[in-house]
């Protein structure tokens, strides 16, 4: 069953770093979406923040896999099927770890993206292995900014969110969860969660983090 990106229920395993995420998310598309701009969801899944483009006349366009029936383009060889300089914001979220050549990525997200323009990009530090179809990489704060930044973006802005504690906890959770009966799941996930909270305390700025989340301009 999949879970709602933007509202989780708070028996969700996933409830407080979802929290944060749509937290992020919502501060960054006030800060820099504008009416007549072109967004494109590079990675888009099932488009779980889609509705966060929809609040203003914005043109949204999913981009993701052939297999990803949802997507408006689909990625041919690599490449978006997009002329250069012609997307105001690209957003990406959780899907950098996914993806087999990085810096290919990256370049891409460079190539369509117009000068100003800017990158919302999240994905895991501290997580678990979860394969879509493939789950290749973890990031540090610093090797993020590293690899974006060698790829001719500047960072604007940077978050980390839920910090060693409360990653650890999640850890200890979806470690333990397949030993824990059904009924008592949902009890199990709320109690993490109200945990999380009390030790993280929505602190958006982690070094140690289980999301990483940048939001970078190309010059």
């Amino acid at each position: 069953m999949s879970i709602d990106r933007l509202n989780p229920s708070k028996s969700s395993g996933r409830f407080y770093i979802l929290t944060l995420l749509r937290i992020v998310n919502e501060d960054v598309t006030n800060n820099y979406l504008k009416n007549k701009m072109k967004v494109l969801d590079y990675g888009c899944g099932n488009t779980p923040y889609k509705p966060l483009f929809l609040k203003k006349d914005i043109e949204y366009i999913g981009v993701d896999i052939e297999s990803n029936k949802k997507a408006d383009l689909h990625i041919r060889n690599g490449k978006i099927p997009l002329n250069d300089n012609s997307i105001d914001i690209i957003i990406s979220t959780q899907v950098l770890e996914h993806v087999e050549f990085v810096e290919e990525y990256l370049e891409e997200c460079n190539r369509v993206l117009k000068s100003g323009g800017k990158l919302l990009l999240s994905t895991h530090g501290h997580w678990k292995y979860h394969p879509d179809p493939t789950d290749y990489w973890r990031w540090t704060k610093d090797g993020l900014s590293k690899i974006i930044i060698e790829r001719d973006f500047e960072i604007k802005k940077q978050y980390g969110l839920m910090g060693l504690a409360a990653s650890g906890l999640q850890l200890f959770q979806d470690g333990i969860i397949d030993l824990v009966h059904a009924r008592l799941k949902g009890i199990l996930f709320r109690v993490i969660a109200w945990l999380q909270e009390k030790i993280d305390k929505r602190n958006l700025n982690q070094i140690d983090a289980s999301v990483f989340y940048i939001v970078a301009e190309k010059p």
